[in-house]
């Protein structure tokens, strides 16, 4: 679907002291489109400070004003739910409403503000929202489209509203109306609402939710957080895996493997590790090659022998070591790589598959190969021991 067709539309602006950008981006998404579909807003959605959400507030919705009533009226707009409870306030370090943002600590929770509320807006999938980067300070503006590209889907879009230099920051311009109307400009001249221009600039993103850790798709972080660990996602790790409860960690985080998958991922990560055929197994001899799978039963023993992790190397043991007549290795591991492919990129993210995935490739024709993505030098195996 296109972001018109979507039930619920949001508008989302981060406002200072010039509220008409408000009412200027609504002109250019509903009424002035350039040739794009219209998008009216189902609700419209506002971040400030205390003086620029006050600005809003008197400009906007205020009865002897209410420009925001006036755009809908002339165009016929209607069910768009903006009121003044739709306009938040970032409060400071100390909870209290911020009036300007002015230190490194009020920046901070101006971009925390920004990207909660991106994040917490993206949620909902029958939603199409649009971020205007049009208002408030220029770091506001960046951290609404850096929020978007951390959370927008490809119903989402991103803009800055542009009018001629004559109606920039122009006092009484909120929008252009049908009849031309004379306003003064900020020399106290005369000017008519005939020659105002407004267009949207719509300024394309990357979308890189779907490669996000799982911790970030929760949308409960602020910004610093936020990059903190998209920074470390994207370094190499060290690859941990403890034996004797079954875990792997990973950039801080870990994932509890069954009993089935894990000596299945500690074979090839020993495999990796020690360098033998640079980790590569052929599924031909994943397959059918004996002494390939004695070795996946000696590496289970060796590292899970020991209480209820021993089940696991038992269960490759009973599987491997004395296998039917026509037994097809690889057909029975298949299910549980996949498995285990689906459980890393849903705890870890997909760009965890790159870097402690097992990967598959046609090294040569029609003879596929497996191996753990992780360097040998970033894999620590924790061994257990059955106790006596």
């Amino acid at each position: 679907m296109q972001p018109h067709e979507y039930p619920r539309r949001i508008l989302f602006c981060v406002a200072g002291m010039t509220p008409q950008i408000i009412t200027e981006t609504l002109y250019a998404l509903a009424v002035e489109t350039d040739g794009r579909p219209p998008f009216v807003p189902t609700e419209i959605r506002v971040l400030s400070t205390s003086t620029g959400a006050e600005q809003v507030r008197l400009a906007l919705l205020a009865g002897d004003r209410d420009q925001f009533g006036a755009l809908c009226r002339e165009y016929g707009l209607r069910g768009i739910r903006f009121d003044p409870s739709m306009v938040e306030v970032i409060t400071g370090p100390d909870g209290r409403p911020l009036a300007d943002i002015r230190s490194p600590e009020e920046n901070e929770c101006a971009a925390d503000a920004i990207t909660r509320t991106v994040a917490e807006l993206t949620r909902d999938p029958d939603c199409a929202v649009h971020v205007s980067i049009a208002g408030g300070r220029k770091t506001m503006g960046f951290y609404a489209g850096y929020a978007l590209s951390l959370y927008g889907r490809q119903q989402d879009r991103l803009s800055h509203v542009l009018v001629n230099e004559r109606f920039e920051q122009l006092r009484d311009f909120y929008f252009k109306p049908r009849n031309p109307v004379t306003i003064k400009d900020s020399r106290g001249l005369e000017v008519s609402t005939a020659d105002a221009r407004i267009h949207l600039a719509e300024i394309p993103f990357v979308a890189l939710a779907e490669g996000l850790h799982k911790p970030l798709l929760d949308r409960s972080m602020g910004y610093a957080e936020t990059v903190r660990l998209l920074r470390r996602s994207s370094s190499e790790g060290v690859l941990l895996i403890d034996c004797a409860r079954g875990l792997i960690s990973w950039q801080g985080m870990s994932l509890q493997l069954t009993n089935a998958q894990l000596p299945i991922y500690l074979w090839f990560a020993e495999r990796r590790r020690r360098g033998l055929d640079d980790g590569w197994v052929s599924k031909r001899s994943i397959a059918y090659d004996r002494e390939m799978h004695l070795d996946l039963v000696r590496c289970a023993r060796r590292h899970l022998d020991k209480g209820g992790r021993g089940q696991a190397a038992d269960q490759v043991d009973d599987v491997f070591t004395e296998p039917p007549q026509g037994f097809d290795g690889a057909e029975w591991m298949a299910p549980h790589l996949s498995r285990i492919k689906q459980r890393i990129v849903e705890h870890f993210g997909p760009a965890a598959l790159s870097r402690i995935g097992i990967e598959s490739d046609n090294r040569r024709r029609n003879q596929t190969a497996y191996r753990l993505t992780t360097p040998p030098e970033l894999i620590r195996i924790e061994s257990a021991r059955r106790e006596s």
